[in-house]
């Protein structure tokens, strides 16, 4: 995942003689649906006529303007990568080709299995005590796994002269809290699809259906203690409920349970002074949470968000599985 990144990264920087020009897009009438009245349905107004004629690709969950704006940037990525690999200008472009032929080497892929992320595995399994999860976890973030929060920068909200640290509420396999925590017939039957999704991943993982089930239901447990402690999507549109400045004493007072400093030494970044807790409830369930779950189902978590954050790079199966769900 970092590497994917990394390679994105080196494209954007990359010289862009051979990238296709652009087309420059205008307002187009026919994006409309003029046969219905703005003040009946504003949006079918304003859109039915795309809608209409760009159909949801059947290798997409959703369709609209921003994911044909992203697959329109993701071909001019490729032709930049493209003309590395057969072009390549200076030492840099040779980097980024022969990176890019490496993560299109599919046979390797296929060849390597999950032997890449054995170390990350091992690091989970090792992990004796819930007092040292800090360190693992900034280990696990920095390789670009999504678990228990998330850690990064942003624009001070109150002042967009500064930058400073983030902490906010994440780890969870499902898009929203609401999905763990409702009980309508179609929430349960999703929740089920997700646990039967994450038994066959541990299945594909070399655990026999029995121990595949109960990983899968340990996952269920965490993801659902971390849901009940999130903030819903609804409050979170408001950003004065998601600007929390703090100071790190004033964290660590929040979340005592957690070794901050310890988490931060080894997350690596600049030193800073100021971080937005922007959902600080969840920072302080997840930490009870942290404290008071089981180890094993705690381990059982992180390994398979190891997995799930992965699955998109790694060999077929894991990849049709992932897709599939």
């Amino acid at each position: 995942m970092p590497t994917i990144a990394l390679l994105l990264a080196l494209a954007v920087s990359a010289p862009a003689a051979d990238a296709p020009r652009a087309e420059i897009r205008s307002f187009d009438p026919a994006a409309m649906d003029s046969s219905v009245k703005p003040c009946d349905d504003f949006y079918q107004y304003a859109c039915g006529g795309w809608m209409k004629s760009h159909p949801i690709p059947p290798d997409q969950s959703r369709w609209a303007r921003f994911n044909e704006l992203a697959e329109r940037n993701k071909e001019i990525l490729k032709s930049l990568l493209e003309s590395a690999v057969s072009r390549p200008k200076d030492v840099s472009d040779r980097r980024i080709g022969a990176l890019y032929t490496a993560c299109l080497d599919e046979a390797a892929v296929e060849e390597a299995g999950t032997k890449p992320l054995a170390e990350a595995f091992a690091a989970v399994k090792a992990l004796a005590a819930t007092k040292d999860l800090a360190p693992l976890l900034a280990r696990l973030h920095r390789a670009g796994v999504g678990a228990g929060f998330s850690y990064g920068s942003e624009q001070d909200y109150k002042d967009a002269t500064k930058v400073i640290a983030l902490v906010d509420q994440s780890g969870l396999g499902l898009p929203d809290r609401d999905y763990y925590l409702k009980d309508d017939a179609k929430s349960l039957e999703l929740r089920r699809a997700y646990e039967w999704h994450v038994a066959r991943s541990f299945g594909l993982l070399g655990s026999d259906p029995l121990t595949a089930a109960q990983e899968a239901a340990a996952v269920l447990r965490v993801e659902t203690a971390l849901a009940a402690v999130s903030m819903d999507r609804v409050s979170r549109r408001d950003p004065a409920n998601t600007y929390h400045k703090m100071g790190r004493t004033d964290l660590a007072r929040l979340a005592p349970a957690f070794a901050w400093e310890r988490y931060f030494n080894e997350a690596g970044g600049p030193a800073w002074k100021e971080v937005n807790a922007s959902s600080p409830g969840f920072i302080e369930g997840f930490s009870k949470q942290v404290a008071e779950m089981p180890l094993d189902d705690l381990k059982t978590y992180l390994s398979w968000r190891v997995l799930a954050s992965a699955s998109p790079w790694l060999g077929r199966v894991f990849v049709d599985e992932n897709f599939d769900f």
